[in-house]
C-alpha cells in the first residue's frame, strides 16, 4: 500500500478545487464573448457603447437590426463592429473619430453610422453596422428617441427625422467618414436616421 505525503495530497486537492471552480466560471459565462469578458474584468469605461447590426430590411426601407451589444468602453465597440479587424487603446474615446481621419477612413467599410449623446462624439454611442447606403431607416426606439447630438458618417448623407419612420422635420449630416454635430433646432429630437450614398 502507497503512503502519500500529506503536503502533496492537500495541493492535489487545492488545485483540483481551483479547476472546479474555473470551470463553473468558464460554464456560467460560455455565452459570453471574449469582449464582453475584457469588459467586465477591466470595468470603468466612459458610458455606453453598443453595437447593431443590420440584418435586413423591411419591404419599406426599415432597417431590420440584431439587438444591440454594449460595452462599457467605446474602443471594444469598434472592435465588434469591425469584426476584430480595428484595434484601438482600451481607452480611446468616441470623439477620436472627430480627429484622426485613418480611423475615420477605416470605419467606412463596417458601419454606416456611429450615434453620439453628446456634442462632438461625446458620451455614450450606438454604431450601426452595416454597409447598405441605399435610404435604409433606423427607428431609434424607446433606448435612443431623442438622445442623438452628434453623428458618425459612415455613408455620404445621415438625415435625422423629428419622428419614426421618417417623418418631421429633418437635418442632414453630409460627408462620409466624417463627425457632425446636428444643429441645435435638431439636438435630442432624433427618433429615426435614413443613411444614403449621396
Amino acid at each position: 500500500m502507497r503512503t502519500f505525503d500529506k503536503v502533496a495530497l492537500k495541493r492535489a486537492l487545492t488545485l483540483a478545487t481551483l479547476m472546479v471552480v474555473a470551470l463553473s466560471v468558464l460554464v456560467g459565462t460560455a455565452a459570453a464573448s471574449p469582449l464582453d469578458l475584457v469588459d467586465q474584468v477591466v470595468g470603468g469605461g466612459d458610458g455606453e457603447h453598443c453595437v447593431a447590426e443590420v440584418e435586413g430590411s423591411a419591404a419599406d426601407g426599415e432597417l431590420l437590426l440584431s439587438e444591440p451589444r454594449c460595452y462599457d468602453h467605446f474602443a471594444l465597440a469598434m472592435s465588434d463592429a469591425s469584426d476584430g479587424k480595428l484595434s484601438l487603446a482600451l481607452n480611446t474615446p468616441g470623439k477620436v473619430m472627430l480627429t484622426d481621419a485613418q480611423l475615420q477612413a477605416e470605419a467606412i467599410p463596417f458601419t454606416i453610422g456611429i450615434h453620439y449623446d453628446g456634442p462632438n462624439g461625446t458620451g455614450s454611442s450606438i454604431a450601426i453596422k452595416g454597409t447598405g447606403c441605399t435610404g435604409g431607416y433606423w427607428n431609434t426606439g424607446s433606448t435612443w428617441a431623442n438622445r442623438i447630438e452628434s453623428s458618425y458618417n459612415g455613408c455620404y448623407r445621415l438625415r435625422h427625422y423629428d419622428y419614426p419612420n421618417k417623418s418631421g422635420a429633418q437635418a442632414s449630416t453630409t460627408g462620409a467618414g466624417v463627425k457632425r454635430n446636428l444643429p441645435a433646432a435638431m439636438a435630442n429630437r432624433t427618433e429615426s436616421v435614413s443613411y444614403h450614398g449621396s
